[in-house]
């Protein structure tokens, strides 16, 4: 466990935090402060983060900061940040795939997420890319400006793929979503990415097409 500590101004160079197979003794990181630091072939796997707040992340060029299986409560996210890319597979923990064992970790992330209020705040997140792929959408606070929910039932008629998004990616991460068997999912626009601007013309095509949430 990582509990009451505050990172100022580190660097993480191949840092890995990742629980067990089996889901005993899950990585625990709570009540923790994050400002102005860095990573570098950094992983954070099937961890459970709790109240904690990560203000300014840079990522190198090559590298992202890659989550798979973990859950999120009371994590706020804000500042000038690199790229952050959340996944519910769990294949990191070696070189093979296990799917049995991402369906152990994704009914224990439901169970989970049963009992929280609220997971993630990313409303003041200036991202290169956010990706957020098995965090419910009703538990993250977002900026409805630039963040926008995607529903499994507006995307099941597959029509959607025949839509012209330009240079978003949303297809992509609405894919994932379908893939991964998840009722929904939080589109972010990337704010510190020369495509910012496309992913919010993006969302508003989707919104006009009742594909994304009015708001």
């Amino acid at each position: 466990m990582c509990s009451d500590f505050e990172f100022i101004r580190c660097s993480f160079d191949n840092y890995t935090v990742a629980a067990r197979a089996d889901l005993a003794n899950r990585p625990v990181i709570r009540n923790c402060r994050v400002v102005d630091c860095s990573v570098h072939a950094t992983y954070l796997n099937g961890a459970v983060v709790e109240d904690t707040i990560i203000d300014g992340l840079g990522t190198s060029a090559r590298t992202h900061l890659l989550v798979f299986g973990a859950v999120f409560k009371h994590v706020t996210l804000r500042g000038k940040l690199g790229t952050l890319i959340s996944r519910p597979y769990t294949h990191l923990f070696d070189d093979e795939g296990h799917p049995e064992r991402d369906d152990q970790f994704k009914q224990a992330n439901a169970a989970y997420y049963a009992q929280v209020d609220w997971a993630l705040d990313i409303r003041e997140a200036e991202a290169a890319e956010l990706t957020l792929i098995g965090v419910p959408a009703n538990l993250i606070r977002r900026d409805p400006a630039t963040q926008a929910v995607v529903r499994r039932a507006a995307v099941a008629d597959g029509k959607w793929k025949a839509i012209d998004l330009g240079k978003a990616y949303w297809h992509i991460t609405i894919q994932e979503m379908l893939d991964g068997g998840f009722e929904d999912v939080v589109l972010v626009s990337p704010r510190r990415s020369v495509n910012y601007a496309a992913g919010v013309r993006g969302i508003e095509i989707l919104r006009s097409e009742r594909i994304a949430d009015p708001d």
